[in-house]
């Protein structure tokens, strides 16, 4: 994260949940990380097909 702060980014999108029940098991460092290193971050969802929208939502907000 320090080197993506040295290349002037400012903000940057960290996947946090794929479907129904897929969370990134990185979430947590990555999102501390950045912020450490001063990035502003915000969360994605990776929506799949293969289960409805709000399961996926639940597993999100999670």
């Amino acid at each position: 994260m320090n080197k993506l702060k040295e290349q002037d980014v400012k903000f940057m999108y960290i996947k946090a949940t794929e479907g129904s029940n897929s969370q990134d098991e990185k979430f947590a460092e990555n999102w501390d990380n950045a912020q450490k290193a001063g990035l502003l971050s915000g969360a994605y969802h990776f929506f799949s097909y293969d289960s409805e929208g709000k399961t996926q939502a639940e597993n999100f907000k999670k």
